[in-house]
């Protein structure tokens, strides 16, 4: 399945309106690198939110989910506070239950809820509490490169 550019605008703005609907109060937005980069830039901007840090973690090897890597954690203070954690597709659930996990035991962080445009009906085991769509198989973000 591919999205458009003009899809991750009306997604992000979705997302967004139903975050403010639920009067969830974050204080924060920690974003899945790298594809929670786009969204936590949206959905920062259309929440006024400028508090942000990102985990860069790596869990697939091409198309097939693979050992859980996480490469850099954010340098911020989250102490007692709220946090929005945000990936572009929540597959399995394996990326946003660990880091959830560390946001909780190592940066003593309130609660953290977790958004996403897409979540695997298939496979996830760990929905998040803000997503737009369910999905079945593969899906193509604008900004991923095209193979060849």
């Amino acid at each position: 399945m591919d999205v458009n550019w003009e899809q991750i605008d009306q997604y992000s703005e979705e997302l967004a309106e139903k975050i403010k609907k639920s009067n969830y109060q974050c204080d924060a937005i920690i974003g899945i690198a790298s594809g929670g980069l786009i969204p936590t830039t949206y959905l920062s901007k259309l929440l006024g939110i400028k508090k942000i840090g990102l985990f860069c973690a790596k869990s697939y090897c091409d198309q097939t989910q693979c050992s859980l890597e996480i490469i850099s954690r954010p340098q911020i203070d989250l102490e007692n506070k709220s946090v929005l954690l945000v990936d572009d597709l929540v597959d399995t659930g394996i990326t946003v239950k660990r880091i959830k996990q560390i946001l909780v035991a190592e940066y003593n962080v309130k609660e953290v809820r977790v958004v996403a445009y897409f979540v695997n009906k298939e496979h996830c085991n760990e929905y998040p509490e803000f997503y737009v769509k369910e999905n079945e198989g593969w899906v193509v973000f604008p900004w991923e490169l095209k193979e060849n």
